[in-house]
């Protein structure tokens, strides 16, 4: 899939299948985040990757989406930066597009 049929493809899911996501998938997500353009070439973000089971059940308290989710990626972003917003913001998106492209359902939250 292209990133433009990716871009139109993209919707927000709230059901999952709990169907594990191969960690080769999950690096080419993340991986995809990472290249996002940042202000300054900053980089003011650390993706922490969740696929455990038994942390999944403990975060569900934010979302009962979170369920069946079979990872959960966290972008957690140093404010010092002064696009911050702006370079997470990139950053999720480019991780949005890759997993659409990819075949999976994803949810911003």
């Amino acid at each position: 899939m292209d990133a433009l049929e990716a871009i139109r493809k993209r919707r927000s899911v709230r059901k999952y299948t709990g169907e594990p996501i191969p960690r080769e998938d999950l690096e080419k997500i993340v991986d995809a985040g990472r290249l996002a353009a940042t202000g300054s070439n900053k980089q003011p973000w650390d993706f922490i990757v969740i696929t455990n089971r038994e942390t999944i059940n403990k975060l569900k308290v934010a979302a009962r989406w979170m369920d069946k989710a079979a990872a959960i990626i966290a972008v957690v972003m140093n404010p010092s930066s002064r696009w911050w917003v702006e370079d997470g913001s990139a950053a999720v998106e480019n991780m949005l597009i890759t997993s659409t492209a990819l075949g999976y359902g994803v949810l911003l939250a």
